[in-house]
């Protein structure tokens, strides 16, 4: 009894103690790889392999094992022709210019980009991996911020019956958030120049998230739950300037001690349920095998738990997604999410995999506006 009393105590507490913070929501942590972007992130009814390590644990279960030794991606918003490759290869050569050269980009809805990375394995209920995701997003050359967040995923599953699968995972994760460079800067620190993030704001901690997961399998049709960042996923920022926070790491210092921040920064809990259909199509699928995917996506916020959802909310909550695999080989990719579309196509040989894909995105500043873009990635995976 006394412990009981003793552990309420503590909550209460450390519920007075969050609620007398100001609650920044934090985006969550989806690494960009154009093989999951293009079809709208609806993966949670299908997980397997390397995504299974960000879209749903019950993935570790399912699918035969994946050793995926290294993938790659990177995408940018540009405006479709308007020498939009041309442009951003002069501002990236000479960062001085950059202003200049990537106006015509900035204006209407704004400029951006992405990166992501890992490595993994999953199999047999067991899923390992380290991920990298970044985004980089701006309304004007002036005013630019970026984030970075490399995360750890370890966690197990197991099977329970011959129909379900169940998943959890735990995810340390360092982020980086830098809420205001210049596009000059920003260019010439990713070029080495780490002496051009000394005016530039870093705020950088650690938190953990705890996800969990569970996929069942009836016929063609699969059913999916994934529940991430239980309970939210709260980061005590420190802040310190980028050229600091840089030359502490570069040294072996690890993170600066710098200032702390007031405000607590959380990755709300999210649930995603979803429904899968894959045709057992015999010996056909060897030429053309589809899976179909519908989910919904529900935020959590901190301290409103049960709030009603805006009719923006609702419609931002449903991904849906297309994948025809050709010949064992090809993917011709489709997807939706958030209002807008996606495209892409997929070439996976033995140990090499390649994916691009076309998409319009939400621009952050304005979620009426769309920016184009594009990206491209590239696995090595057995």
């Amino acid at each position: 009894m006394t412990r009981a009393l003793a552990l309420f105590g503590v909550l209460v507490l450390s519920i007075a103690h969050v609620a007398a913070q100001t609650v920044q929501l934090e985006p969550p942590f989806v690494p960009a790889f154009p093989s999951s972007t293009a079809v709208g992130d609806a993966l949670v009814a299908s997980a397997q392999g390397f995504e299974s390590l960000y879209t749903n644990p019950a993935g570790f279960v399912t699918g035969k094992p994946s050793f995926t030794i290294a993938s790659v991606a990177s995408g940018l918003s540009l405006l479709p022709g308007n020498d939009s490759f041309a442009r951003f290869g002069s501002a990236w050569s000479s960062p001085a210019t950059a202003p200049a050269e990537l106006a015509p980009e900035f204006s209407p809805n704004g400029f951006g980009g992405t990166v992501a990375a890992g490595l993994g394995y999953t199999g047999a209920g067991l899923g390992l991996g380290l991920l990298l995701g970044g985004q980089t997003w701006g309304s004007s050359p002036a005013n630019m911020s970026a984030n970075a967040t490399l995360a750890f995923v370890g966690g197990m599953g197991f099977s329970l019956g011959k129909h379900l699968a169940l998943g959890g995972a735990v995810r340390p994760m360092l982020r980086i958030n830098v809420p205001g460079i210049s596009v000059s800067d920003l260019f010439s620190y990713l070029k080495g120049q780490t002496t051009a993030g000394a005016t530039a704001t870093a705020l950088y901690g650690v938190g953990v998230a705890l996800d969990f997961g569970a996929i069942a399998h009836f016929g063609s049709l699969s059913y999916g739950l994934a529940l991430t960042d239980i309970a939210g996923t709260r980061f005590a920022y420190a802040q310190d300037s980028l050229l600091a926070l840089t030359s502490s790491m570069a040294s072996g210092n690890g993170l600066p001690t710098g200032k702390s921040v007031p405000d607590s920064y959380t990755i709300p809990m999210r649930a995603t349920l979803g429904v899968a259909y894959h045709p057992d199509l015999g010996k056909a699928s060897r030429f053309f095998d589809p899976t179909l995917e519908v989910d919904y996506s529900y935020r959590f916020d901190p301290g409103q738990m049960l709030r009603t959802p805006t009719s923006t909310e609702l419609l931002d909550g449903i991904h849906a997604g297309a994948d025809l695999r050709i010949l064992s080989v090809f993917h011709l990719l489709a997807g939706y999410q958030y209002g807008r579309v996606s495209g892409g196509l997929g070439v996976h040989l033995p140990g090499f995999h390649i994916d691009t894909m076309a998409f319009q995105q939400v621009a952050p500043s304005d979620s009426a506006a769309s920016s184009h873009g594009v990206s491209a990635g590239v696995a090595i995976r057995f």
